[in-house]
């Protein structure tokens, strides 16, 4: 899937935007280049079911482990995921949640996203070129650190994140949700927990949501600058050999269906995301991945990518989406309505 890209710097964002102070700045140079940016912002969607009234919406994500109370799931600290894996440490790092009323993508999603895409990389070589020019011409303190340390990083930082992702909520309709926000599967919830959101009634039959890279944590956590980080042990020939995943990518996660979520008029709404751990592992062969000098197996673009893919797309394709309706924090069948969506693509920005 792997629609959302990366957007270059809140300049860009404020090119595309149309912001006169940002066009004195220089980001408008080019009438061309405005016109391939020009970005038509995507409506808020309209359940064809809708009466046209809006309600609260709660949204919750669960790992529902079966026969395990909410308070144990809290208390947890690791996971038996099956196989023989134990987890330690599973944190995903979201950067928006959206809902469609369309099972799949429309031309008019297709072409927002394209654009999107295209308008912040024309605009993003450029603010590049005339940084690197400017650096060359008068390198500031902090740049002369990262030449010293051989830093090549190009993670955005926590600010850059915030002007990117509010303007994406200002022009994609369909955001419901804006983080950054942490889902920690070993406590089976989000860290912090989200506003509710002011819905239109009626069914949604898709709900999406982006991974992006954790800038908010100190250097020495683990999971810092990443969107996706898990820890934890298998065992292979009676030995316990520890293993770390590491992903800096920003991918689209989806779950769809015919039945769909459905936001009730006059009530209050609880969706509930189920991302259960024992079904990431399922038919990923961890005695064929590599180890490295220290024995540990690194899973992540560069050491054993097809086990880094094949985990990703089971943690996509096993979700669970529906109404809680009886808001036990679990989905029973009946409350099902949506399923996990396959990734046919991964993004890997930095090779981690």
């Amino acid at each position: 899937m792997n629609r959302n890209k990366t957007l270059a710097l809140p300049l860009v964002l404020a090119c595309l935007a149309g912001s006169l102070a940002t066009i004195a700045m220089g980001c408008g140079k080019s009438s061309k280049g405005s016109a391939e940016a020009s970005l038509v912002p995507l409506e808020a969607p309209r359940p064809s079911d809708s009466t046209g009234k809006k309600s609260k919406v709660t949204l919750k994500f669960s790992r529902a482990v079966s026969g395990m109370s909410l308070a144990e799931e809290a208390a947890a600290t690791s996971v038996d995921a099956g196989g023989g894996v134990v987890l330690s440490d599973a944190r995903i790092t979201m950067a928006l949640v959206r809902l469609k009323t369309d099972q799949v993508s429309t031309p008019e999603e297709e072409a927002f996203e394209e654009t999107l895409d295209q308008a912040a990389e024309k605009e993003g070589d450029e603010v590049d070129a005339a940084d690197t020019a400017q650096e060359a011409a008068e390198p500031s303190s902090m740049d002369l650190e990262e030449a010293d340390r051989g830093s090549d990083d190009e993670t955005d930082t926590k600010e850059e994140q915030e002007t990117e992702l509010a303007f994406e909520k200002e022009n994609d309709g369909s955001v419901a949700w804006q983080g950054p926000f942490v889902f920690d599967a070993i406590k089976g919830a989000f860290t912090t927990a989200l506003p509710d959101a002011e819905l239109l009634d009626g069914t949604y039959k898709r709900l999406e949501f982006v991974t992006i890279p954790n800038v908010s944590l100190p250097a020495s956590d683990p999971a810092s600058k990443l969107s996706v980080y898990m820890k934890g042990t298998v065992s292979l020939g009676g030995a316990l050999v520890p293993f770390e995943l590491r992903y800096d990518g920003e991918e689209d996660f989806s779950v769809a269906g015919k039945g769909g979520i459905t936001v009730k008029p006059g009530v209050g709404n609880a969706i509930l995301v189920v991302m259960d751990p024992v079904d990431w592992f399922k038919g990923v062969d961890m005695s064929k991945a590599k180890k490295d000098a220290k024995g540990t197996i690194a899973i992540d673009g560069k050491s054993n990518p097809e086990i880094l893919e094949a985990i990703l797309e089971n943690v996509s394709g096993a979700m669970q989406a529906g109404d809680d309706d009886d808001k036990d924090g679990e989905l029973d069948a009946s409350e099902v309505g949506a399923e996990g969506v396959e990734i046919t693509e991964l993004e890997d920005k930095d090779g981690v």
